[in-house]
């Protein structure tokens, strides 16, 4: 057996067999039914795609976060809650009788995800997505005399996030920001009254110095493998930027989710997926720190914290962090009772930035929208992709949605091979675009929206003039291309 088939092997072991096991083993079983095999089943399929992605130590970052997202989120967790009938506590009068239902909804939604990925699953896609490389290229083979066009744009792009960052501290308190999570979110609701002005404010607060700190470091690289040094004016806007990130993006007041994103792009800018090895090496680190790492970080959401578990049973029953299939499933009766939204949704998503003062019937974020629908007292919940979809039509939006996640997906992580094939960098998007989609799997769609449009005009803003050359084709791919 190679060492690639042994890899394999051994984590579909673990992913497939071991921890399924482990989770419906202990504990007695509830009267909910036996869905929560599906759950299993989703559980299983996910894991067998996660094993071969980190056999194959290819850096399809996008997809190996869809897959470990359906992993916990609709495989491992809903499995255990189903399975004790311990659903979140967040997230309570979920009956039974929608289960299947539900469970079906999930299932519809990766069945178009894994179609979705095979319309991409080309020679020619390879072509299309240098095409997506044209949006933001990482900035590679540039000498110490030709960064100073980008630092122009650094500038600027610096002195906007430190005036904002220096705003928001002052109007929150620097406190805020090393206490909990509880408190920061309370001094900031205090502090700013639009929520919509609160949420831009902090997101232009430290993603503009991150996207700084991935054009500074990948400006340093030149095409021939060699290394260019800093100047002193940018090392002082690292240490800036850096500062400007630990304090208001920093693991004691922040969402472990945002917190997670950036310092998995700077994993990837430090060359966490640098060759095939350290890919492998980087994929079962993440893996391992979402079932680890992730249930310790919950110390320091709270004023009072409690004993913190990670075992599979305590972690995932009646957690509400593990919302997401029971969010689903307060879908499905919401909609039963009201009809769907059709676009009043994504309405809300494509004016994210207008603030509510002014546009005061602006939709609110999906979680908060079925959490008031179903008579919640705390409204702060998730509403992942499936429930967004089932929002505005139904099945048949769940899977169109999906078969064109599953199409973009492909796509995207195509444009990474081809800059990992190259060995060159990845582009500032690639870097951190795969671990928040984490966040937008997650939901709401409403509330991720600000920091993606903040990131990717800030990318647009400091992007390269540098292009990077296509692929060859040999006669028989050019002309079927030609043909296609």
């Amino acid at each position: 057996m190679t060492s690639k088939g042994l890899v394999r092997s051994v984590m579909a072991l673990v992913l497939v067999a071991v921890i399924p096991y482990l989770v419906v083993s202990v504990g007695a079983e509830g009267t909910r039914g036996s869905v929560w095999i599906i759950c299993v089943g989703v559980a299983m399929w996910s894991g067998w795609r996660l094993s071969g992605m980190i056999a194959n130590a290819v850096p399809r970052l996008y997809e190996f976060m869809f897959w470990l997202f359906c992993y916990i989120f609709m495989g491992i967790a809903p499995a255990a809650q189903l399975r004790t009938d311990k659903m979140p506590g967040t997230t309570p009068f979920v009956l039974a009788g929608g289960d299947l239902a539900a469970a079906t909804v999930v299932v519809l939604g990766i069945v178009g995800f894994e179609i979705g990925a095979l319309t991409e699953r080309t020679r020619r896609a390879r072509v299309e997505a240098q095409q997506l490389l044209e949006i933001e290229e990482p900035l590679i083979g540039v000498r110490t005399s030709q960064r100073t066009p980008l630092f122009a744009r650094v500038v600027p792009l610096m002195a906007l996030t430190t005036l904002c960052a220096l705003y928001y501290v002052h109007a929150v308190g620097v406190s805020a920001f090393f206490g909990s999570r509880d408190l920061r979110d309370h001094l900031v609701s205090v502090s700013i009254a639009d929520s919509t002005t609160a949420a831009i404010l902090a997101t232009l607060s430290w993603v503009p110095a991150l996207v700084v700190v991935h054009r500074i470091v990948n400006g340093t690289r030149n095409s021939d493998g060699t290394k260019s040094r800093l100047r002193p004016s940018e090392w002082l806007t690292l240490i800036i930027a850096a500062a400007l990130i630990i304090v208001v993006n920093n693991p004691l007041s922040s969402a472990r989710y945002i917190f997670g994103a950036m310092a998995l792009s700077l994993v990837v800018l430090f060359g966490g997926f640098r060759d095939h090895r350290r890919t492998r090496r980087t994929m079962i680190g993440l893996l391992a720190a979402l079932f680890l790492v992730f249930p310790i970080a919950d110390l320091f959401r709270r004023e009072a914290t409690a004993a913190v578990s990670i075992d599979f049973q305590s972690e995932y029953q009646g957690n509400g962090d593990y919302d997401a299939f029971a969010q689903i499933h307060n879908t499905i009766t919401v909609t039963h009772d009201h009809g769907f939204t059709l676009l009043q949704q994504p309405l809300g998503i494509a004016f994210f930035w207008v603030p509510r003062s002014v546009w005061p019937s602006k939709p609110q974020d999906t979680g908060i929208f079925i959490a008031e629908q179903r008579g919640y007292s705390f409204t702060n919940l998730s509403a992942p992709l499936w429930a967004e979809f089932y929002l505005i039509g139904g099945v048949g939006a769940v899977l169109a949605g999906f078969v064109a996640v599953g199409h973009w997906i492909r796509r995207a992580d195509t444009a990474l091979v081809l800059l990992f094939d190259q060995r060159l960098p990845f582009s500032v998007i690639g870097s951190y675009l795969p671990f928040y989609l984490m966040i937008i799997l997650r939901g709401s769609l409403l509330q991720a929206t600000a920091l993606v449009a903040v990131f990717v005009g800030s990318v647009r803003f400091t992007r390269p003039v540098t292009r990077i050359e296509e692929p060859e084709l040999d006669d028989r791919d050019a002309a079927r291309s030609r043909t296609a």
